[in-house]
């Protein structure tokens, strides 16, 4: 069975609930490339007005996060897990100078997205012309932990950090408090237990499959030379992120090697 639609049900509730808004939508804006129905109820909700403003919202908050921190401006920017673009395609307005790419496991989200959004390069995942190591001054990765396995976690953090550039910035999020409610007291003792938890569906960055972490559980996982420099609690700050917790990482400086004798 395919993945990409883990719940018609629940999608043709959307599609009823949104589709006046939706029809407002396009009439005022008969120009702009939406993805089709069932990938954007895959990677989020079927809410057209939600796709466009929420995705410039988020570009912009991490655009504010990466000026804050990073010395100098973007030249590379990665958007880990793009789905269909929500975030990706509003990065330009905010990083005018930088090369931006997107990457996701969905090839059809990606086959639309090279097909409409033609000055992003999108990439299907894993990539073998993706660079390796310290390429990206910013990755942006929201809802790709959550769908990755317990056992997966911690070389995903690796490979995050190996993009990085020194003094990179990565903003990352999980499934912390504000989703203890979907998780039964056997789970959530599970949870606070071993600081992370994946439910659900097998298959790895699929809707169906649930990762949860505990705030130490993440620090845990964390490779040594990524540092946390802002934490949100999703159950505190839910406007930031849906709920999700928000992280944002910095790789450290890489050292001066020492003057041989």
């Amino acid at each position: 069975a395919s993945n990409h639609n883990p719940d018609a049900r629940k999608m043709q509730w959307q599609a009823i609930l949104y589709q006046s808004t939706n029809q407002s939508f396009l009439s005022s804006h008969p120009s702009f490339p939406l993805p089709p129905d069932e990938l954007l109820f895959e990677t989020g909700k079927l809410n057209y007005h939600w796709y466009l403003e929420s995705g410039r919202a988020a570009a912009a908050e991490f655009a504010s996060y990466f000026h804050q921190f990073h010395p100098s401006p973007a030249k590379s920017i990665l958007d880990w897990g793009c789905g269909v673009g929500r975030v990706t395609r509003h990065l330009p307005e905010f990083f005018p100078e930088a090369k931006i790419t997107g990457i996701d496991i969905n090839h059809k989200a990606i086959e639309w997205l090279q097909q409409h959004i033609p000055d992003i390069s999108f990439l299907l995942a894993p990539n073998p012309s993706l660079p390796l190591a310290s390429t990206f001054d910013l990755i942006i990765s929201t809802s790709v932990l959550t769908h990755i396995p317990a056992d997966q976690q911690s070389s995903s953090l690796l490979q995050l950090q190996q993009w990085l550039t020194p003094n990179g910035i990565a903003c990352i999020s999980t499934r912390g408090r504000h989703y203890h409610p979907e998780l039964s007291s056997h789970q959530l003792r599970q949870l606070n237990y071993s600081g992370l938890l994946t439910c659900g569906a097998t298959l790895p960055g699929s809707r169906g499959m649930r990762t949860y972490h505990t705030p130490i559980g993440l620090q845990q996982l964390l490779p040594p030379d990524l540092d946390v420099l802002l934490y949100y609690d999703g159950k505190q700050f839910p406007g930031i992120l849906g709920g999700q917790d928000l992280w944002i990482l910095q790789k450290k400086a890489q050292q001066a090697s020492p003057t041989a004798q």
